[in-house]
């Protein structure tokens, strides 16, 4: 057993200890049980930029849905999956392991380019597929009954889909960067 002096009392103390038994002086700087972890700025991302990316997700995709969907009663419970798989999507790319990844506007944009590009491509085969098999259809239609090998599911997942979630990203970017600057 290491013994040193109280600097304030003078009376001996066990080295291992924090405070003085007798005076309770601190004798040396406490040491945290659990190690801090070193935290990101994404990680303290306010909470009202997530809910204004998700709501411009629900925006969007209200809009796409009153646009594109037929209203024979499957629209309002087809949109609430939809918004469902969207939104857990977002949130799992804005706070998960490679959130630093997707961070800035910039990223975004690529996101949002690249999402417009895989889904105009991923189309482009499901109607070359689909005239393959329904001759007598337009492309346009064919390609939304046949499908590629990923099948138009995928089409609509890709885009307009993570494109919604590009945009909502690009948007929250602003306001999570606004608040790292102290602005």
């Amino acid at each position: 057993m290491d013994e040193s002096v109280c600097t304030k009392c003078g009376t001996p103390v066990d080295a291992s200890l924090v405070f003085c038994k007798k005076c309770g002086a601190t004798l040396r700087p406490p040491v945290p049980l659990i190690a801090s972890t070193e935290k990101s700025a994404h990680t303290y991302a306010p909470a009202y930029a997530d809910a204004i990316g998700l709501g411009l997700i629900a925006v969007e995709l209200t809009v796409l849905f009153w646009w594109l969907v037929p209203n024979d009663g499957t629209r309002f419970i087809t949109g609430i999956i939809a918004y469902g798989v969207l939104a857990a999507l977002a949130l799992a790319i804005w706070h998960g392991k490679d959130a630093k990844r997707f961070s800035d506007a910039y990223d975004w944009a690529g996101v949002f380019a690249g999402s417009v590009l895989l889904g105009a491509l991923s189309f482009g085969v499901d109607m070359f597929v689909g005239s393959l098999d329904h001759p007598g259809m337009s492309p346009f239609v064919a390609g939304t009954k046949a499908g590629s090998p990923l099948g138009f599911i995928f089409t609509i997942f890709v885009c307009p889909g993570i494109t919604m979630v590009a945009v909502a990203g690009f948007v929250r970017s602003f306001l999570v960067r606004t608040t790292e600057d102290g602005v």
